[in-house]
């Protein structure tokens, strides 16, 4: 489980960053597009 928060947390701010980097504004759909598809693969 913890291993599980970590990834979750890392995820988030590394989409922190690209929004912070390209000065975007977040967007779930753009931030989770590769996580969706891989959740509809799976």
């Amino acid at each position: 489980m913890k291993d599980r928060l970590s990834a979750l947390g890392n995820r988030r701010v590394g989409i922190l960053h690209g929004c912070l980097s390209h000065h975007t504004s977040y967007e779930e759909t753009v931030a989770w597009a590769n996580q969706t598809a891989q959740d509809q693969a799976a």
